[in-house]
């Protein structure tokens, strides 16, 4: 028999270009795009689904990537530059050193993220629920935890996407606007791709609301076929197992109020 080829991981801080299969499992370095400092691409030759062109130019380092990207990239690079200004205002605590973590935080457990929002949507007997539903969790920023750690999921569950469009707009629009964007191009660029779902991050800092980030998270059909039928409990409870946050949990850092958890 024939042995398979490993499977690339997706999802975690992989080259933010459409189509372009660079990770950081890889071995490759990943460059931060200098306006928002979140997206990352690659900066070595990489290869493009779809496409004859490569990088091979590497004192070019990400600009090949980061330029074909920059139509969808865009106008999350602007609000990630908005956030972090408004929220570097004077007085109080310096929030955008808050939200840099937790940009860190997301792409350590970005994979786990997806698991979770996949299973939620049940697509074995719900074809395309990432069209219509979003994954909302909610999360208490933890200061005196390491950046991996700097978060603990208060709250997990299921919602529509139009209901998020309808209630809370501008923002949202724009994700769903960009989660259609995401999908078309993905599906273009690779024939095993699925489709793209959202996750809705809202973080919270005592009882404030520190912000909200909505994480276009792209899966292919093996994952979506893979999925097998399950508890809400159990994925919820998978979730929080996985970011290491039943042990913040358990230690009364913070307490879960996930729809049929057992925590």
């Amino acid at each position: 028999m024939t042995p398979q080829p490993p499977k690339k991981d997706r999802s975690y801080d992989q080259c933010n270009n459409i189509g372009c299969e660079v990770t950081s499992g890889d071995g490759r370095r990943l460059q931060a795009c200098a306006g928002c400092g979140i997206a990352r691409y690659c900066v070595r030759p990489s290869y493009f689904l779809g496409h004859s062109a490569t990088c091979v130019d590497t004192k070019e380092k990400s600009k090949v990537c980061q330029k074909s990207d920059w139509k969808n990239h865009k106008p999350a690079c602007k609000g990630h530059q908005f956030a972090r200004t408004r929220l570097s205002q004077p007085g109080g605590t310096k929030k955008e050193d808050i939200y840099m973590r937790v940009s860190k935080w997301i792409l350590k457990h970005r994979p786990s993220l997806g698991d979770a929002m996949v299973c939620s949507f049940d697509i074995p007997h719900n074809p395309h629920a990432q069209r219509r539903q979003v994954l909302e969790v909610d999360a208490k920023y933890l200061h005196d935890q390491d950046d991996e750690r700097c978060l603990v999921i208060t709250g997990i569950r299921r919602g529509k996407l139009d209901d998020w469009v309808k209630n809370m707009g501008g923002q949202f629009a724009l994700a769903a606007e960009q989660r259609q964007s995401y999908e078309e191009q993905s599906v273009r660029a690779d024939p095993e791709a699925y489709g793209t779902g959202l996750v809705f991050l809202q973080v919270m800092q005592e009882h404030d609301l520190l912000f909200m980030r909505s994480l276009p998270i792209t899966f292919d059909l093996e994952m979506a076929g893979e999925v097998v039928p399950r508890k809400d409990s159990e994925w919820q409870d998978a979730l929080l197992r996985k970011t290491g946050c039943i042990p913040l949990i358990q230690a009364g850092l913070a307490h879960t109020h996930c729809e049929h958890c057992n925590h």
